[in-house]
């Protein structure tokens, strides 16, 4: 088995090419403790619901302290796949309605020129326009 590395030595946490530059989303919490003259005489005097709450509470607290750090990557790994997805739906739909719109705006155009033609032919006179 190989000796610990030194932290401030070659290869020590956060260098490339080291086991503690993979990061990791697990820590030892440490539970408090009870002091020495607190302890209970036997396991039956522990307040177990107690202690349970007391450790609930702890571990709630360094998590919290610690949630930033732990989840943003998580987060913005799971935001950045949402916005992707959504601008793609999003820029589909404008697409889509872009295309509708320019369909719709052609056809009334063609349908009011051919109204226009249309009501020149049946008053007799070609007028100013030059034929389409």
């Amino acid at each position: 088995m190989n000796p610990p590395l030194d932290p401030t030595g070659p290869g020590g946490p956060g260098l490339p090419g080291s086991d503690d530059a993979i990061p990791l989303l697990t820590e030892v919490v440490e539970a408090p403790r009870y002091r020495a003259p607190d302890l209970p005489a036997a396991l039956s005097d522990v307040d177990w619901s107690a202690l349970s709450r007391q450790v609930q509470d702890n571990v709630l607290e360094q998590l919290m302290r610690r949630s930033e750090a732990l989840f943003e990557q998580s987060l913005r790994s799971t935001l950045d796949a949402v916005i992707e997805r959504a601008t793609a739906q999003l820029q589909l739909e404008l697409q889509g309605a872009v295309s509708q719109l320019t369909r719709d705006v052609v056809a009334r155009a063609v349908a009011e020129e051919l109204a226009r033609v249309q009501a020149e032919i049946e008053h007799g006179g070609a007028g100013d326009r030059a034929p389409i």
